[in-house]
């Protein structure tokens, strides 16, 4: 029957079609899952405390006195340097100084968003201008109760770099004509992306990074 071998014919240019279309480049990225959980490893601190590695949670122990872990395949999986966002949950144990300070790429430059710094409560981006989170425009203090989970959103884009604790913005920083880079120290160590904690047991879970458009 011709209109049933047209209908046939139809269908499997459809298909054919499919087979050969590219794969879309990958917008998102759960780093905590199968296939980039590899990629994770203690970071090179001297006397960092214990450092546990799973495909849902990071755990860092007690430091002397600082403790981190690193994501090393940044580039080679393609992540960006900018307009991309990151969200992750984060809790502090125990101790009284930051749990799950985040190093990130700005860039061909890196920034490190500290929460819960300074004996416990200094929230803010380091470094700015030279100067650390307690002493820039972008710091503020903040509660962390023992044990609570709290949701950490940063959106890093060429005119403005922001962050959301809780759904709240606590940060809004235009970073035109401002020097950014690291604290001098260990926490060089957790380039290009890595999690470190000062003195303090945290845990970090949920490690999602989204690319943005231009």
């Amino acid at each position: 029957m011709v209109w049933h071998r047209t209908i046939i014919y139809a269908l499997s240019l459809v298909v054919i079609g499919c087979e050969e279309s590219p794969t879309p480049t990958p917008r998102s990225w759960n780093l905590l899952n199968e296939t980039h959980h590899p990629f994770w490893s203690a970071a090179k601190i001297e006397q960092q405390g214990a450092v546990s590695i799973t495909s849902s949670l990071i755990r860092l122990e007690p430091g002397s006195p600082m403790t981190g872990a690193v994501f090393s395949a940044w580039d080679r999986a393609g992540l960006p340097r900018n307009n991309y966002e990151v969200v992750y949950e984060a809790r502090r144990i125990e101790g009284t100084d930051f749990f799950a300070a985040l190093t990130f790429p700005v860039d061909d430059t890196w920034l490190t968003f500290v929460p819960g710094g300074w004996s416990g409560a200094t929230t803010g981006l380091s470094n700015i201008d030279g100067q650390s989170a307690i002493d820039n425009q972008t710091g503020s203090a903040q509660r962390y109760d023992q044990g609570a989970w709290h949701l950490f959103r940063l959106v890093i884009k060429s005119e403005h770099i922001k962050v959301w604790m809780d759904d709240r913005l606590i940060v809004n920083l235009s970073p035109a004509g401002r020097s950014l880079d690291l604290r001098a120290g260990d926490i060089e160590r957790c380039k290009p992306f890595g999690f470190a904690c000062f003195g303090t047991t945290g845990e970090i879970r949920f490690v999602q990074v989204t690319a943005l458009g231009e």
